[in-house]
C-alpha cells in the first residue's frame, strides 16, 4: 500500500507542474495523510469505498449478463443441430390455431342446443354462429344468402365452420345450388358410413384446395315429410390433419338432429264423411284435415296445351307431405286432352259404362319392365270412381301403401325380375306372360301385407276402409 501510495504522489507531481505552485505541498501533505476509507485510482481519482462497492457490482451485473447471453446462445446452437419433429405443427397451420388433442377434442366439448320453430340440433358451445362465412374460407365456398345459411366456427379453432343450410325441396345431396363457388361443382363426392337411427347412411366427402391448404368438405341432408318446412344440410369444412377429431363431432351433430314438425303416419283415431258435388263420398281419417276440391276449366284452346277440364282434390294435411306419402284426388272431364303423352292422372272414366266403383293396389311393373314414357306411381292405393255424363267423367283418389322402407324392399324385388328377366329387355313389344304373372304375385303380396312395418300395414288398413265406404250418390 506504500508502494502505491508513493507511485501516487510522483503522478501528482507530475501533473502539479502545470498547477499553480502554492498547493503542490498541500497536495502531497493530504495525500500522505489520507484516511483510510479513501483510496485513489490511476490518474489521481479519489474514490470512496461506498462508490468502489456500487461500481463493482455495477461489473458483477454486466458479467452474469454477458455468460447470460453466451450460455443461451450456446444453448438456441445446439437446438438447432439437434432439432425433434415430434411435435412439430404442420406448416398449414396458422399460428392461432392449438393443438386439437386440447381444443376439438369431442369428449372435452361442453355442448348446447339450436332450436327454432321447425328444428333442434346441437353443437359445441365454444362454436360462434354468424351469418356468413369467415373471410379465410370466402375463397373455398360462396353461400347464397337466399339459402338462409348459419355459419358456426370454432373459436379454439378457426380453421373449422360448420354450415347450416335450409332451402326448398327436393334435396340436392351434393351439390346445393347454394353453393356457387366453382370448385365445389363437377366433383365426384367419396362417402363414409354413418347411422341415424335405424338407417344406414353415408356422409358425401370432398376435398378442397387453397393454396398450400388442404381441406375437407363432409356434408350431410335432411328432408322433410312437410313440403312447408324446408330441407336442410349440414356442411363442415376443416383441415385434412384434424379428420380424426372433427368426424365424431360432426357425426354427434347429424344424429342430434330432429324436425320438430315430423310428420308420421299413426293410427287413425277419428273418421270424416266427405261429399263431392260431383255426386260421390268417401270416409278419410280426421287427422288427415279439411278437403279441397279445384276444376280448372282450359276451354278449347289449342295454344293453351290442354283443352277440356282437369280436377283436384286436396287434404290440408296429408297433401302437404313428402310425395311418397301424399293423398290426393285427379280427375278429367270426357273430352280432355293435353299435347303430351298420357300420364297417370288422366283419368276420364269410361262413358260407355255405368256409374260404378273400383279400387287396386298398383304396381306398375309393366310400364317400368317395358320402360313405357308413362308416368306411373307405383305402390298405390287408387279408388276410381267412373262418372258418365258429369262434369268430371273420371275421379281417383290416390292413397299411400307402401311407407319409404318399405318402397325399398319393393323396388329390389322389381328391380330383381327385371334385370332377369329376358322379355323386359325389349323396348318394343307385347306384354310377355312372365311379366303380367309376377305383377300379380307382386300386388297380391301387396294386398295381404307381406313383410310391412307399421307405418305399411296403417296405410293398408286406411286404403281399404276408404275404398270399402266410397259411393256414388
Amino acid at each position: 500500500m506504500e508502494k502505491q501510495i508513493n507511485v501516487g504522489n510522483q503522478n501528482t507531481q507530475q501533473i502539479g507542474q502545470n498547477q499553480t505552485p502554492q498547493h503542490n505541498n498541500i497536495q502531497s501533505e493530504e495525500q500522505g495523510e489520507q484516511s483510510p476509507s479513501q483510496q485513489k485510482f490511476p490518474l489521481g481519482i479519489k474514490l470512496s469505498k461506498k462508490t468502489l462497492l456500487v461500481f463493482s457490482g455495477f461489473i458483477l451485473i454486466v458479467l452474469f449478463l454477458l455468460i447470460g447471453l453466451f450460455w443461451s446462445n450456446q444453448r438456441y446452437t445446439n437446438r438447432a443441430q439437434n432439432p425433434t419433429t415430434k411435435n412439430t405443427p404442420s406448416p398449414t397451420i396458422t399460428k392461432n390455431i392449438p393443438s386439437p388433442t386440447s381444443a376439438i377434442s369431442s369428449s372435452s366439448l361442453e355442448w348446447q342446443v339450436f332450436k327454432d320453430e321447425n328444428v333442434e340440433y346441437k353443437y359445441p358451445k365454444i362454436w360462434v354462429q354468424s351469418s356468413e362465412a369467415p373471410q379465410r374460407f370466402q375463397s373455398l365456398i360462396e353461400i347464397s344468402g337466399s339459402c338462409k345459411p348459419l355459419v358456426f366456427q370454432d373459436q379454439n379453432n378457426l380453421d373449422v365452420i360448420l354450415v347450416v343450410e335450409n332451402y326448398p325441396q327436393p334435396l340436392q345431396k351434393y351439390l346445393p345450388s347454394c353453393w356457387s363457388k366453382g370448385t365445389l361443382f363437377g366433383s365426384t363426392p367419396n362417402s363414409r358410413a354413418i347411422k341415424i337411427g335405424e338407417k344406414a347412411d353415408k356422409i358425401d366427402i370432398m376435398q378442397l384446395s387453397t393454396g398450400s391448404s388442404k381441406y375437407i368438405l363432409e356434408r350431410y341432408g335432411f328432408e322433410s315429410d312437410y313440403t312447408a318446412v324446408n330441407a336442410y344440410m349440414f356442411s363442415i369444412i376443416f383441415p385434412q390433419q384434424y379428420k380424426g377429431e372433427i368426424e365424431p363431432i360432426f357425426d354427434e351433430i347429424v344424429t342430434s338432429f330432429k324436425y320438430l314438425k315430423q310428420y308420421q303416419v299413426t293410427e287413425p283415431k277419428e273418421w270424416k264423411t266427405y261429399t263431392s258435388k260431383l255426386g260421390f263420398s268417401f270416409e278419410y281419417p280426421s287427422e288427415w284435415g279439411d278437403v279441397k276440391e279445384e276444376i280448372i276449366d282450359y276451354g278449347n284452346d289449342p295454344n293453351k296445351g290442354e283443352s277440356g277440364k282437369s280436377y283436384g282434390l286436396s287434404f290440408s294435411v296429408k297433401s302437404n307431405v313428402g310425395f311418397q306419402r301424399v293423398a290426393y284426388g285427379a280427375g278429367r272431364s270426357f273430352d280432355y286432352a293435353a299435347a303430351r303423352g298420357a300420364i297417370f292422372t288422366d283419368y276420364k272414366g269410361d262413358s260407355q259404362k255405368p256409374a260404378s266403383i273400383t279400387s287396386e293396389i298398383t304396381v306398375g311393373l309393366t310400364y317400368r319392365c317395358y320402360q313405357y314414357p308413362v308416368q306411373y306411381y307405383p305402390y298405390r292405393g287408387v279408388v276410381r270412381f267412373n262418372l258418365p255424363g258429369r262434369e268430371i267423367s273420371g275421379v281417383m283418389l290416390i292413397v299411400p301403401i307402401l311407407s319409404p322402407t318399405d318402397m325399398e324392399k319393393y323396388d329390389k324385388i322389381v328391380e330383381d325380375f327385371i334385370n332377369q328377366e329376358e322379355s323386359c329387355k325389349n323396348l318394343i313389344g307385347t306384354k310377355s306372360p312372365t311379366v303380367i304373372a309376377k305383377e300379380k304375385e307382386i300386388v297380391n303380396m301387396l294386398n295381404n301385407g307381406v313383410n310391412f312395418d307399421k307405418e305399411s300395414q296403417i296405410n293398408l288398413t286406411i286404403f281399404k276402409r276408404i275404398s270399402g265406404s266410397a259411393k256414388i250418390l
